[in-house]
């Protein structure tokens, strides 16, 4: 909760944390009896108010810090623009296009390093392209929702030919593909919910 450039509250997923100079906060920012608002803020770890606990690793993300953030009338600075709107919403969908193409670039080393079929390199390669033209889009433009949503569907025709290259490579590239594809999916929900929006008013 903000009140008056002071921030009090607790934040319970902080992936990084403890790696971090400043941490980005969203929080509620509107007056008593108003319609909710969000603000994000900026606040430094070690700073006073602010204390960073370490928590177990998740599963899915064995290999990045989990924390969780508390925060006691916590000095901090604003960013301009409506939280929501300018911060959080397209950060779903940049967060998307950020996965997608650290994936396929990951997958792409892996081929060239396993030499897997031409055909297969190729089309990660112009996956890699998509994604580049879809980061020049508004993220919050139904436009760009669309053509994302054609890169996700690309990349999961790709899944057959992937577990097959995968399958015949060694095995620590296998089992951090079928670990980072689980965390991919786990946003596959919210993602359909966009496109189909974005699909909605791109028809009218």
């Amino acid at each position: 909760r903000l009140d008056d450039l002071r921030l009090s509250g607790r934040k319970d997923f902080v992936t990084a944390g403890d790696a971090a100079e400043w941490l980005l906060i969203a929080a509620r920012s509107e007056a008593p009896g108003q319609t909710p608002r969000l603000s994000l803020a900026v606040v430094y770890p070690g700073e006073p108010g602010v204390n960073l606990e370490t928590l177990p690793a998740i599963a899915l993300m064995p290999d990045i810090s989990h924390g969780r953030v508390h925060l006691d009338g916590a000095s901090c600075e604003l960013l301009a623009g409506d939280g929501w709107d300018a911060y959080v919403k397209p950060f779903r969908t940049l967060e998307d296009l950020y996965v997608l193409s650290a994936m396929t670039a990951w997958l792409y080393g892996v081929g060239q390093e396993c030499d897997w079929p031409q055909a297969l390199q190729l089309r990660l390669l112009a996956l890699l392209a998509g994604c580049a033209e879809v980061s020049r889009h508004n993220p919050s433009s139904a436009a760009g929702h669309v053509l994302l949503g054609g890169l996700f569907a690309q990349f999961q025709g790709l899944e057959g030919e992937l577990n097959a290259a995968l399958a015949a490579g060694p095995t620590p590239w296998r089992e951090m593909w079928t670990r980072d594809n689980a965390v991919m999916d786990m946003a596959a929900g919210a993602r359909a919910k966009r496109l189909a929006k974005a699909l909605g008013s791109t028809a009218k």
